[in-house]
């Protein structure tokens, strides 16, 4: 981790392979739709239209699952990227194992678990987990910060608006937390995120 006194004005590289994937998914979008996706969560309500369609669809075509949910992943993450100020983390090149990591708070998600999760539904799935990445002591102040929050249907939570919801919680509850800890300063790198 890092403190202030280090610049952060330079804009981290996103990975190629990332880049490529979000294209396809906003090219994907914008030929269904007729509609452009512009990286912003206003846009996740199109996304999750997208996504309702495609889950359809796939059911007679299961061979574009990896297609569908690497393109939405790629575009859901970049959205929390440029919203969150994120770093894309590579292990390796598969995308099914990238995760997009916060600099301003411990926070980090596979964005492509996370569409596996909405093309899924409440279905088990052979993708990587969406589950958020935190600090073993921030589990407990993430967990209730989300159970206060009031029950929501399960259509509605397999959503990309949802699930963005839910990470953005999670952020305002951790950089409350680090401000009240008078950590406010504390930046983290790639590197903080490899345990």
């Amino acid at each position: 981790m890092s403190l202030n006194g280090i610049s952060h004005d330079v804009p981290p590289a996103v990975p190629e392979v990332v880049l490529e994937l979000a294209a396809n998914c906003v090219r994907f979008v914008q030929t269904k739709l007729g509609i452009a996706l512009d990286f912003t969560h206003e846009t996740l309500p199109l996304l999750d239209h997208y996504a309702r369609e495609a889950r359809a669809e796939l059911q007679n075509r299961p061979e574009a699952t990896t297609l569908l949910v690497e393109a939405m992943g790629a575009y859901f993450g970049q959205v929390l990227a440029l919203e969150f100020g994120g770093l894309w983390k590579q292990d390796g090149t598969d995308p099914h194992a990238f995760r997009v990591c916060l600099q301003s708070a411990f926070l980090s998600v596979n964005p492509v678990g996370v569409a596996y999760d909405i093309l899924h539904g409440n279905q088990t799935h052979a993708g990587p987990s969406s589950e958020l990445g935190l600090a073993p002591e921030d589990k407990p102040l993430v967990e209730g910060r989300l159970a206060a929050l009031p029950p929501v249907r399960e259509e509605e939570y397999f959503t990309f608006s949802a699930r963005y919801d839910v990470f953005h919680i999670a952020y305002e509850a951790l950089r409350s937390q680090m401000q009240n800890d008078g950590l406010d300063d504390v930046w983290f790198e790639l590197g903080d995120y490899d345990d």
